[in-house]
């Protein structure tokens, strides 16, 4: 019943839900988060909008929202999932904000923006031989690291796309190395000039090789109870598509098993983000949302979707208002 608001036939019940959450981030407290590392980019935006709270709230609204309609344009543009549905629209935004880290301004949400575009770049590689497009996709992925460092890992999921959608090419791997390292040559001599250049090149290594899994999982049952949601959740969708892929057109196949492994891959990154641990988690949620969209884009909404939805959003609610 409720997935089935967002469908074509639901525009006007669609926009009051989705206009009345959104509404909702205007009165709920956004906090900044310092930069934690080799941010340069995001110590940059810190600086420029100082401590502006109206600033602040728009940026997060735009940061959470773009990324969201994004990816919803392109999963349609590209045949991953059907013209009318929307699920993502709601189901994104509940995912996201089920993480405590979420209601903060962060360097993973830049990320998250620059991602989205990426991948999206990258799926037009089984499109056109254009070279343009890896260069892009190399430069695209960089400035997200410099928002949020552990994204230079990214650079992995460009070579991998090289290998699904075409035929590899050494000449294409190394004008995406060079494309991801142009803006890390200017920023190091930008450094350089000012003096800073060893004290710089010290907190890039100790980010980006600083291979830990900084959280705390709370003993509570609500969140271990929904910790156990997430997985058997992610599980199922997982396999869900998997079972689906072969009833699909070859492209999408590709779409499909590409977001997989860039799935994986922001896993892995996880488990080696250090003290980003907890924003991790936002991306990895809005992927999975992605997922939840896509499995109900090929199979018809049930009771038991309902009572995940309901589950999801009880959770919300709860550690929101009374945690």
């Amino acid at each position: 019943m409720l997935l089935r608001i967002f469908n074509n036939k639901n525009r006007l019940l669609q926009f009051f839900l989705i206009a009345l959450a959104s509404s909702s981030l205007f009165f709920l407290p956004i906090n900044v988060i310092p930069s934690n590392g080799f941010n340069p980019l995001y110590d940059l935006f810190l600086n420029i909008i100082g401590n502006n709270s109206v600033v602040i709230r728009i940026v997060f609204i735009l940061l959470i929202t773009i990324p969201i309609i994004l990816t919803q344009y392109f999963a349609v543009f590209f045949g991953i999932i059907q013209r009318n549905y929307f699920h993502f629209f709601f189901l994104a935004p509940i995912l996201i904000f089920s993480n405590e880290s979420a209601w903060t301004l962060n360097p993973t949400l830049f990320a998250l923006l620059f991602l989205v575009i990426g991948v999206a770049n990258l799926f037009q590689l089984n499109r056109t031989e254009s070279p343009i497009v890896i260069s892009s996709t190399s430069f695209i992925f960089s400035i997200a690291s410099l928002f949020y460092s552990i994204f230079i890992w990214n650079i992995l999921l460009i070579i991998i796309a090289l290998f699904i959608f075409r035929e590899f090419k050494l000449r294409e791997l190394i004008m995406a190395i060079g494309s991801f390292v142009l803006p890390y040559i200017y920023i190091f001599t930008w450094y350089f000039v000012d003096d800073i250049l060893l004290i710089k090149w010290n907190e890039f290594i100790n980010q980006i090789f600083d291979f830990s899994f900084n959280i705390t999982l709370s003993s509570s049952f609500l969140h271990l109870f929904f910790i156990a949601i997430i997985i058997l959740l992610t599980l199922y969708l997982i396999i869900s598509i998997f079972n689906s892929l072969r009833n699909k057109l070859i492209q999408v196949r590709e779409y499909l098993s590409f977001f997989l492994v860039t799935f994986l891959f922001s896993i892995i990154l996880l488990l080696i983000a250090g003290s980003n641990t907890p924003y991790q988690f936002m991306i990895i949620q809005f992927l999975i949302a992605f997922l939840y969209s896509v499995h109900l884009s090929d199979n018809r909404p049930s009771w038991h979707h309902d009572i995940v939805i309901l589950l999801l959003v009880s959770h919300n609610i709860i550690s929101v208002f009374y945690a």
